[in-house]
C-alpha cells in the first residue's frame, strides 16, 4: 500500500476515533468540526484539534509496516484554555488506542509520544489563545 494510502486511511481513524470521543466532545462544547487538518484551523470553531501527518517510513516484518509521524494541537481561547488545551491532549492519549484503532479497521499502536503545554498565543491582539500539542510516532500494519 503506498505511503499516501497509509496517511489517509490514518488520517480518518483519528479524525472517527477522536470525533466520537465523549470526553472530547464534552471538552469543546459540541459533536463536530472537532477534528481538523492543520491547515484547516483557521476556520475553525475553538476549541479544536487540529492534526498533521508526516514522515512515512517503510519498516521491516511481516505484511506492509510504516512509522507515520502524528502531530496533534488542542486550541482553545479565552479563560481556562490551557486547561482545556492540556485536557484535550489526555484525552487524545487515551482515545488513540490500539482497540480504537482496530474498531476503525487499522492495525495501528501508538509507539511514542510527548506532549507538551505550548505558551499562551495571542491571536488577533484581542483573543486568549492557548496551545498544547502532541507528537506521536505511529506504526502502522496494512
Amino acid at each position: 500500500m503506498a505511503a499516501t494510502d497509509v496517511e489517509q486511511r490514518l488520517a480518518e481513524a483519528v479524525v472517527a476515533i477522536l470525533t466520537a470521543d465523549s470526553g472530547v466532545q464534552t471538552l469543546a462544547g459540541r459533536t463536530t468540526g472537532l477534528v481538523v487538518p492543520q491547515d484547516g484551523i483557521a476556520p475553525a470553531a475553538l476549541p479544536c484539534l487540529a492534526y498533521t501527518l508526516a514522515a512515512t517510513q517503510e519498516i521491516g516484518g511481516t505484511g506492509d509496516n510504516r512509522r507515520v509521524q502524528l502531530q496533534l494541537v488542542a486550541v482553545a481561547e479565552g479563560a481556562g484554555a490551557d486547561s482545556v488545551c492540556r485536557h484535550l491532549m489526555e484525552r487524545c492519549e487515551q482515545a488513540l488506542s490500539w482497540a480504537a484503532f482496530q474498531a476503525q479497521g487499522l492495525d495501528a499502536a501508538i509507539l511514542r509520544r510527548r506532549r507538551w503545554p505550548g505558551p499562551p498565543v495571542d491571536g488577533e491582539g484581542t483573543r486568549r489563545l492557548a496551545r498544547a500539542a502532541l507528537e506521536a510516532e505511529v506504526w502502522v500494519t496494512t
